[in-house]
């Protein structure tokens, strides 16, 4: 039950960082346009 636990939150923390990933970018896009 654990390991499992461990699995999920080794693939939640993968897609919590590609989306923070993506954001980052995008954010830096909009800055870009307004500077």
């Amino acid at each position: 039950m654990a390991r499992r636990k461990n699995i999920l939150d080794q693939g939640e923390l993968a897609i919590l960082e590609k989306e923070t990933k993506s954001y980052v970018e995008s954010f830096r896009d909009a800055i870009e346009l307004f500077v």
